[in-house]
């Protein structure tokens, strides 16, 4: 827990297909919740990895071959200060195209340097899963997009939301 007494918290979760449509030069827009998607900049932020953790590195959760698959570096806790998120999930070697399961967010808070372990996520498998920082619910606060394709093309998706509070 952080100085607030953050949890993490899983807002939704969807299954289907996802698509990503461009808008224009340099903007995208998911199509799956249009009312929360907003146009992606070509400077966004919010979506820069980590600067301090590197994806395909190794990760301690008590068991062997788990592996950060994404990371993020923006504030997701409302304190003004970037935060790092990473996405963490087992798999068997180091390539990324390979399926990866038992997926966890983990919120390195900033501020504090505490660690903060999410639920572990409702999807079985993905290949190749990512994070996406948003506000998907309007409260003003940065959420976490955890999207999780389930084949190599990422033509079936599932996606679930997280919030840190």
């Amino acid at each position: 827990m952080n100085k607030k007494g953050s949890t993490i918290k899983r807002i939704a979760a969807i299954a289907g297909c996802t698509m990503l449509l461009a808008v224009g030069a340099g903007t995208a827009m998911a199509q799956t919740n249009p009312a929360a998607a907003k146009p992606v900049t070509q400077v966004d932020l919010d979506n820069q990895r980590s600067p301090e953790v590197k994806v395909n590195s190794g990760f301690n959760l008590g068991k062997d071959n788990t592996y950060v698959l994404d990371t993020k570096y923006a504030d997701v806790n409302g304190d003004g200060v970037r935060d790092h998120v990473l996405l963490v999930g087992y798999k068997e070697g180091l390539r990324m195209d390979i399926p990866s399961k038992d997926f966890r967010i983990v919120l390195r808070d900033g501020d504090t340097k505490q660690q903060l372990i999410g639920p572990k996520s409702k999807a079985e498998t993905a290949v190749k899963p990512y994070l996406w920082i948003g506000d998907y619910n309007g409260d003003g606060v940065k959420d976490v997009r955890l999207t999780l394709p389930q084949d190599a093309k990422g033509q079936q998706v599932k996606q679930e939301w997280y919030t840190f509070n």
